[in-house]
């Protein structure tokens, strides 16, 4: 008898809390809905961040390689200043060797007149 007393207890103790549950559940629901909303929301605001620091990388690479063309540009432009002015120091050389002879010359023409 002790026994059949327990399990109505039990029993009775299981549909109390069968009803709290049903009493939960709703809120329970609720808590998760609101979660899963949440959850979302992030989700979305992620996703839009995502794709903005996509197209900031596509416009960083669209720069760098803009830079690459210039740096290039500017590096055959260097060679070919850097070839200019080695010419020009070589025909100042001549010239100047030029001017030597033709000064020499002239002074030995003149010595030949003044004597």
């Amino acid at each position: 008898k002790g026994s059949e007393e327990q399990d109505e207890r039990n029993k009775g103790s299981e549909e109390q809390d069968g009803k709290e549950e049903k009493k939960q559940i709703p809120e329970e629901e609720d808590l998760i809905r609101s979660t899963i909303k949440s959850f979302q929301s992030e989700i979305a605001s992620l996703q839009e961040a995502c794709h903005q620091h996509e197209q900031e990388l596509k416009d960083i690479q669209t720069h760098l390689s803009e830079q690459s063309i210039r740096s290039n540009t500017l590096y055959i432009s260097e060679q070919n200043l850097l070839a200019d002015l080695n010419n020009l120091e070589l025909h100042s050389k001549v010239f100047q060797s030029t001017n030597k002879t033709l000064s020499h010359q002239y002074q030995s023409t003149q010595d030949e007149v003044d004597a």
